[in-house]
């Protein structure tokens, strides 16, 4: 209401200024809403895209593999070969088979 007496020259009563405000929410507050929806969905877009970026974490950290050392860092495939791979059982005469 300060604003209209302000800036206009006519005076405005409340009843007035209340249709007005009530216009401007109903014509003006779809476009506003509508436009807030389309930047959210940008943004989470953006944020959305950048998941890898935002969440890795690197894969079989466990024994890293120093610089030298035969140490090996498995990966995937060739971990699941090793667990996969035939166990193979040599008995000699001295022991017995448990």
């Amino acid at each position: 209401m300060l604003y209209i007496e302000e800036n206009f020259e006519e005076p405005v009563g409340e009843m007035k200024a209340g249709f007005l405000l009530d216009y401007f929410l109903e014509e003006v507050g779809p476009v506003v809403y509508n436009q807030a929806i389309r930047d959210a969905q940008t943004r989470l877009g953006q944020r959305v895209a950048d998941l890898d970026g935002e969440l890795y974490t690197d894969e079989f950290t466990y024994w890293p593999k120093k610089a030298g050392s035969r140490a090996e860092v498995l990966t995937l495939p060739r971990a699941a070969s090793l667990l996969c791979r035939p166990r193979v059982r040599i008995f000699s005469p001295g022991l017995q088979d448990p």
